[in-house]
């Protein structure tokens, strides 16, 4: 009962990360996502179907270290100095850690003054999507 539970709480965040990405996320769309660790890992298995159904691209995920990640045709991992030249190509951005959220957002607004942002672990909270543990998790 006790893992049934679990799943189901899991289960209710996925729905509503989706509902939210899905809610700020425009028909074509070419995003990005600032982080390339295990949040990011779930959350392309999540977005997936929306970016279908809406015909978004993700041209790339930015992170320092480069990490090996099953990406979709055409996305490319790069480092934040390298997004800096190619950010005219992308209409938002979305966050993907709990961690360093608040810190990728300083960089980002600083780097690319004006570029859409969507953070959903500030949109939630603390009380939807625990610090430094991932909505997709318990």
């Amino acid at each position: 009962y006790c893992n049934l539970l679990k799943n189901n709480i899991v289960q209710g965040r996925k729905i509503r990360v989706m509902r939210f990405l899905s809610s700020r996320l425009s028909e074509k769309d070419c995003v990005a996502i600032r982080g390339g660790g295990d949040h990011t890992v779930h959350l392309l298995e999540l977005v997936a179907d929306i970016f279908d159904k809406k015909h978004i691209q993700l041209k790339y995920v930015i992170d320092q270290k480069k990490p090996e990640l099953i990406l979709p045709e055409g996305c490319k991992v790069i480092t934040m100095d390298e997004f800096e030249q190619k950010k005219e190509e992308v209409d938002k951005v979305i966050i993907s850690s709990s961690r360093y959220g608040k810190e990728m957002k300083v960089e980002m607004s600083q780097k690319c003054p004006g570029l859409c942002m969507i953070d959903p672990y500030e949109t939630f909270g603390d009380g939807e999507l625990f610090p430094n543990q991932g909505w997709y998790d318990l």
